[in-house]
């Protein structure tokens, strides 16, 4: 028998004295022994024990160590439950310095109570029990002895098909549909028994189980094979652990035979309804649920578990692949593709979604969804790229186009939020209005991020981000040394660069390190040619000096950057003369 280590405490049937004792102290020795110990004294390795069972322990005490009492357990598999172990402590006599003999009655008949309806149980099965022995001294072990020995009250056998072991005690016995199944088990008295005995009573037993009422078998003919038929209408899928029982003619209950009763109504789905890409159905999940059950998502082979699923659009199969078990109980659910791909994208349009489930034991269950097949509208920030620089104090009207990829979305409506580190300001509409933002005002530098969410008629979305960098503006201004001059003489021009930083104050700085260019028109001419370039010195002026060549006019310009706008000065006329 090997290693039991549970420690289930059945108080009821300890306190229904299944272990009783008493107390015989020895002689005193003139010297106590060193090392306390604990024997069995009476039961032997392999000893049959039946009825009621008077078990000796012989205890060896300890001068420098002593002990203060010997637990007695008796551990056995009962039922469908785990090792139990039946405990009792037996205090030692004062007395008791060097040896003495405990005794304790096992009560190898003891039942335990039995519910409505049902038969009081054996607390012992007929078989294999460990009777251990351990010495303590306070709460500290300090000595054990253990024997294996045999249980024999000529208990009524019963073996159901398919049925758990003791080793394995949660295999299932079978699996209902809708409405029934059968649990069929044979049943004879025990091998030692008193001539004549029958067997007169089985009985089926869920425990805990309020939906599921104590059943009784019917034999059959020769009395020696019994069934019942399960009305499972009403009881949830699930798996629930039961026993049976065989009672006999002299009212001798049986071992209980565990096994494990399968419910199986198929699963509830929910598939959402709504919009989705033609790709989506790789992504999409149907949630499922065995009843409120310790089926769980289905946990293999052995219980209720998804194996196939299969998608059909507008009644057109068009997926089907093996499926298997995701997530943990209430969140059980699969992937549309099952455990594979679907890589066949959806027509666009609207359209009825059939997904079929099919589990390990043949049954289906299929759930419908109403879907439509769209893309996302397409933003186009219109005459802007992504990122759009402009000046202090500027005006600019923010205009949308809006396209529609699957060719039949339709605009239905949109908000534009403006984030600064002035504040938040927002602007929205609905159709038949477009994204847009007339005169939209740069009120402080640094950068706006302008967000715009563009909502379909089928409920898609589309985000599109313009950033604006309002930089500081610039005032150009150009003085000539003359403003006429003979042909081939040197004029000398002096430009000035200012930049505006804020709407609050009138103070201009001078811009320095600015790129300044010098451009000529020709008089009747309309194009522009740099003459020269040079930058603006810490006090924002620049200087010039070129040959007078032909009469026109003059102006200095300079570029827009990350960091100021660009501007241009008034022009200045210079008449050459010969």
């Amino acid at each position: 028998m090997p290693p039991l280590r549970s420690t289930k405490a059945l108080a009821p049937l300890l306190g229904a004295s299944l272990l009783s004792c008493a107390v015989t102290a020895s002689p005193a020795l003139a010297d106590a022994p060193a090392q306390a110990g604990v024997s069995f004294g009476n039961i032997t390795a392999g000893q049959t024990l039946t009825g009621d069972t008077q078990v000796t322990l012989n205890v060896q005490n300890s001068a420098t160590d002593p002990m203060t009492f010997v637990q007695l357990t008796a551990a056995q598999f009962i039922g469908t439950t785990p090792p139990v172990r039946l405990r009792r402590q037996i205090p030692l006599p004062a007395d008791c310095t060097t040896s003495c003999t405990v005794t304790a009655d096992l009560d190898t008949t003891a039942l335990t109570q039995g519910g409505s309806g049902s038969p009081a149980l054996p607390v012992l099965d007929d078989g294999a029990i460990r009777l251990i022995a351990q010495a303590y001294n306070a709460n500290t072990e300090t000595a054990e002895d253990m024997v294996d020995a045999l249980v024999d009250n000529h208990r009524p056998n019963n073996v159901v098909p398919g049925s758990t072991t003791r080793s394995s005690p949660t295999a299932p016995v079978g699996l209902a549909g809708d409405s029934s199944f059968t649990v069929q088990a044979t049943a004879t008295p025990g091998a030692s028994a008193p001539a004549g005995t029958t067997v007169t009573t089985v009985q089926l037993l869920v425990p805990g189980q309020a939906a599921w009422p104590t059943l009784q078998l019917t034999p059959s003919a020769d009395g020696t094979s019994w069934s019942t038929t399960l009305d499972t209408r009403a009881i949830p899928s699930g798996a629930y652990p039961a026993e049976v029982v065989a009672i006999d003619s002299n009212g001798t209950v049986g071992d209980p035979t565990p096994l494990t009763l399968v419910v199986d109504h198929a699963p509830t789905l929910s598939l959402n309804s709504g919009t989705v890409e033609p790709n989506a159905l790789e992504d999409t999940v149907v949630y499922y649920k065995y009843g409120a059950s310790t089926l769980g998502c289905g946990s293999g082979a052995q219980y209720v578990a998804p194996q196939q699923i299969s998608v059909s659009v507008d009644g057109t199969l068009w997926n089907t692949a093996p499926a298997s078990a995701i997530g943990l109980p209430p969140d059980c659910f699969l992937h549309l593709g099952g455990t594979g791909e679907i890589t066949r994208p959806l027509p666009y349009g609207h359209h009825q979604l059939t997904v079929a489930i099919t589990d390990n034991r043949g049954r289906t269950t299929t759930a419908t969804s109403a879907i439509t097949v769209a893309l996302p509208l397409n933003v186009q920030w219109t005459g802007v790229a992504s990122t759009l620089i402009v000046g202090l104090d500027t005006d600019i009207n923010l205009r949308t186009t809006i396209t529609a990829p699957d060719g039949y979305s339709k605009l239905a409506n949109w908000s534009i939020i403006d984030r600064s580190g002035s504040g938040t300001s927002s602007s929205s509409g609905t159709y038949p209005s477009t994204p847009s933002w007339p005169d939209w005002y740069s009120i402080a530098t640094g950068t706006d991020e302008v967000e715009l969410a563009v909502g379909s008629d089928n409920g898609l979305t589309t985000d599109s981000v313009l950033n604006i960098d309002v930089v500081p503006t610039t005032a150009t201004a150009l003085r000539l040394s003359t403003t006429r001059a003979r042909r081939n003489t040197v004029v000398t021009f002096s430009g000035h660069l200012d930049q505006c930083t804020s709407l609050s104050t009138l103070a201009r700085p001078a811009l320095r390190n600015a790129w300044a260019l010098l451009q000529f028109r020709p008089a009747g001419s309309t194009t522009w040619t740099t003459k020269a370039e040079a930058v603006t010195n810490v006090y924002g002026n620049v200087f010039f000096q070129q040959k007078a060549t032909a009469t026109g006019a003059w102006r200095i310009t300079t570029a827009t950057t990350t960091g100021w706008t660009g501007s241009t000065s008034t022009t200045n006329t210079l008449t050459v003369t010969a």
